[in-house]
């Protein structure tokens, strides 16, 4: 599980990311979907104990990713329902 402390940080900065208007990024990107926020603070509860970091993606959602030892994961979190 990841630092109670580097958690609270994820979750406020997540927090932040429903604020983001459209065009945000100046390229079109679409404002955060609040769906993709609170199942990216589902999925951090799980994962290990790395120094992840979550950025918004132009499509309204969340990437989670980390970079150690040579290794590199990013995780999507779309702003739709994929059913």
């Amino acid at each position: 599980m990841i630092n109670e402390a580097h958690k609270k940080f994820l979750n406020n900065l997540l927090d932040t990311f429903t604020n983001l208007p459209n065009n945000w990024d100046s390229y079109g990107g679409i404002a955060t979907s609040p769906k993709a926020v609170n199942k990216a603070k589902e999925l951090l509860e799980i994962l290990p104990d790395y120094y992840w970091q979550v950025v918004p993606s132009p499509d309204g959602g969340v990437q989670i990713e980390m970079a150690e030892q040579g290794y590199d994961i990013e995780i999507l979190i779309y702003a739709v329902d994929k059913n």
